[in-house]
């Protein structure tokens, strides 16, 4: 990179972006460019430490240097000096040690992203000053310490990504009152203690994604309903209480992932009347009670997984109308009465997994129709009667455990001629 561009009294952007640039960047950039607006690089082979003497080309609004190659380094103390920074995006730069606090006098900031770096320390309080935040992104680093009250206060943030961290303690009760919050991911860190009252009232959430941690209890009531929620993903945390029959009012819900938790109690019929559903993973709860009958037949679901809960009841014949069902995963429950022979019209099913449950009567021989099917099992039921030869049929199955039944006759001839 030349160092006589700092040379350009009227230069106002230069982008170089997405190109083979190396080197370091020339110490006279920090004592140039008076004009200079915007300042892309992204995507280079830019080396050495990270250049902080950009600090004081103080008429910029956009600093871009994500994806370089950076020797580990800080950033600069006085990083707030750019006072007409509106987007500061240093993504995958090799940056350590603490955000500075100095960071919150970025009042015209409207887009930050640390992303996959190597912070360290918490979060600066500070950051809640920056009014005009409408993104951000702290993912894939090393921040440790709690989420900073007062992120409720930012009226413009829409997008708030720390996920993958090492944050503890609670989540803040002003945490969703963020007017204009859409999208929340706080996954793989360490947070603890009860999801505020205020996510009931998030008027614009579209998307939460908070699995790995340690939070508990229940969801606050009515979540969902003031909303126009599309994903939710609370996995692996120890939150219990029954699963909200508000979730789908918004009419929107796609992705439902509850797994590994304590919820209880039967799934609302509401969830049966969710037509967007298409991802739904609810094992290893203590959920209960029969599925409801619409639940089965849900147009767009790919994946139904319910392993490992206390259901009980038939699967209902309306699993058939499920036409984009890849994965039906069903084992360990306490599902009763025979196997619906609609599973035949599940064209798209790849896995059907319905093992260690009371299941009775035949193997359906529609299952012979799953020309895709890649795994079967139905072992440790009590199936009876013979094993269908069609199911020879089944060229691309490649598991199949029928056992611990009460199975009779021979075994087809036909299954020896699976590939």
């Amino acid at each position: 990179l030349p160092a006589c561009l700092a040379g350009l009294q009227a230069l106002e952007t230069l982008n170089l972006a997405s190109n083979n640039f190396s080197g370091e960047l020339p110490a006279a950039y920090g004592g140039g460019f008076p004009s200079l607006a915007v300042l892309n690089l992204i995507q280079n082979l830019v080396s050495g430490a990270f250049p902080g003497f950009l600090a004081n080309v103080t008429a910029l609004q956009e600093l871009l240097l994500a994806y370089n190659s950076f020797s580990p380094s800080p950033l600069p103390d006085n990083l707030g000096d750019l006072a007409a920074l509106r987007v500061l995006f240093l993504a995958n730069c090799s940056l350590t040690g603490s955000i500075p606090p100095s960071v919150g006098k970025l009042t015209n900031l409207v887009d930050l992203d640390l992303s996959s770096n190597n912070l360290t320390g918490e979060i600066p309080p500070s950051i809640v000053n920056l009014s005009s935040l409408v993104q951000i992104e702290l993912f894939s680093n090393q921040l440790s310490g709690r989420i900073p009250a007062g992120l409720g206060g930012l009226k413009k943030l829409q997008q708030l990504d720390i996920s993958m961290n090492h944050i503890s303690g609670e989540i803040p009760e002003d945490m969703f009152a963020a007017p204009s919050l859409e999208s929340v991911h706080m996954y793989q860190n360490n947070l603890t203690g009860r999801l505020p009252a205020t996510l009931a009232a998030a008027a614009r959430l579209t998307e939460l994604m908070i699995f790995a941690n340690q939070i508990e209890g229940p969801f606050p009531p009515e979540f969902g309903k003031n909303c126009p929620l599309q994903s939710l993903d609370v996995s692996d945390n120890r939150m219990s209480g029954r699963i909200p029959a508000t979730l789908c009012a918004g009419g929107k819900l796609s992705q439902l992932l509850l797994l590994n938790n304590m919820f209880d109690g039967a799934i609302p019929d509401e969830l049966g009347k969710c037509r967007s559903l298409m991802r739904v993973r609810l094992p290893c709860n203590r959920l209960s009670g029969p599925v409801p009958p619409e639940f089965w037949g849900l147009p767009h679901v790919y994946l139904l997984e319910l392993r490992g809960n206390a259901f009980s009841g038939n699967v209902g014949a309306a699993i058939g109308r499920a036409a984009n069902l890849s994965n039906l995963i069903i084992d360990n429950n306490r599902f009763t009465g025979v196997l619906p022979a609609e599973l035949g019209n599940l064209t798209q099913l790849v896995v059907l997994s319905a093992s260690d449950n009371s299941f009775t009567g035949t193997v359906p021989p529609s299952l012979a129709s799953l020309s895709v099917l890649f795994l079967l099992d139905l072992s440790n039921n009590s199936l009876s009667g013979e094993i269908p030869r069609s199911i020879g049929e089944l060229k691309n199955l490649t598991l199949l455990n029928l056992s611990d039944n009460h199975l009779s006759g021979s075994i087809p001839e036909e299954l020896g001629g699976m590939d």
